[in-house]
């Protein structure tokens, strides 16, 4: 079984991406802005307001693409396939803000809560949810999905009802909301989701829980989700005043097939050293994380900047 992954990659070195905003002057960027790297608008078909209005408004920021190394280097020759590598993950690493630039949620409970959902979580005994363990994550999932091409990411915190609550509506359709009321919904888009397979990642990162969609997400299944993980929401993944009352969740399309083609060719056109870099580091799929894949494009950015430049 093959199981869409959000980036399972190993842990490297990361450089300071101090902004220069003053280096680059660069007006055809295809993918970003120059100071910013922003993530989250990605539909571009108009078919469910509210989601619609999400997507708009998550426009998430981090520092500049611009580090001093990868400048010095590209000018004097000596761009490496490591550089290269290290430098989409240090993008990516903001983007998700792990590693170094991890903020720590530890909740007054966090102990006893994350114990929880670890005895949760490993109850496979009777039930519906089947599980996969792979690369740090738990994937808990009714059944195998084809085509992803939305997912909601998460910032709560550990909470094994929260789960329960996940697993029955993926699994029957069935869920409590907000106010306690047991809500029946069939036609729900179909999802899986994965949660980390240790307490590092629950407490480190920003986004433990990804809930990935096979179809458009409807604004039922956005508003259920909501109200199953509200009661957990730890921090903000969107600050805009059109999502404040989904501010803990963001919405986000999976980059298609098409899309990762593109960013391929646009990695050969780049020369032998990108190219290595990136294939020898980093599979196919690999890309349809929606943070590698625009890691990767913020790393190409870079380069055709530093490109015009010598024109």
């Amino acid at each position: 079984m093959q199981i869409i992954n959000s980036a399972i990659l190993p842990n490297r070195q990361n450089y300071d991406f101090s902004c220069k905003k003053n280096y680059i002057n660069c007006n055809n960027l295809t993918s970003i802005p120059k100071d910013t790297i922003s993530f989250g608008n990605a539909l571009t078909e108009k078919h469910y307001d509210l989601k619609n209005k999400l997507l708009e408004s998550q426009n998430q920021d981090i520092a500049s693409k611009n580090p001093e190394e990868i400048r010095e280097k590209y000018n004097n020759g000596n761009l490496t396939e490591k550089l290269i590598a290290d430098t989409v993950m240090d993008i990516y690493s903001k983007y998700r803000h792990t590693g170094k630039y991890a903020v720590e949620y530890k909740s007054e409970n966090f102990d006893k809560d994350y114990y929880e959902v670890r005895r949760y979580s490993h109850r496979l005994l009777f039930s519906p949810v089947k599980t996969i363990n792979q690369g740090g994550w738990q994937y808990r999932l009714k059944k195998h999905l084809d085509n992803i091409t939305e997912r909601i990411s998460l910032n709560v915190n550990p909470n094994a009802d929260m789960l329960k609550n996940l697993d029955s509506f993926m699994t029957k359709g069935i869920y409590t909301d907000k106010n306690g009321n047991q809500v029946e919904m069939q036609d729900h888009t179909p999802f899986y989701y994965k949660i980390p397979s240790n307490r590092k990642e629950w407490q480190n990162r920003q986004d433990p829980i990804t809930l990935y969609f096979e179809g458009e997400i409807d604004d039922k299944t956005l508003n259920a989700i909501r109200d199953i993980t509200k009661s957990s929401q730890r921090g903000s993944l969107n600050s805009s005043e059109i999502a404040k009352d989904y501010n803990w969740m963001l919405v986000e399309k999976s980059p298609s097939d098409e899309e990762i083609d593109d960013l391929f060719k646009r990695i050969e056109k780049n020369g032998k050293t990108v190219n290595d870099a990136i294939i020898n580091n980093f599979t196919r799929h690999n890309f349809t994380s929606v943070g590698l894949f625009k890691a990767v494009e913020a790393m190409l950015d870079e380069l055709d900047c530093l490109k015009q430049n010598e024109q």
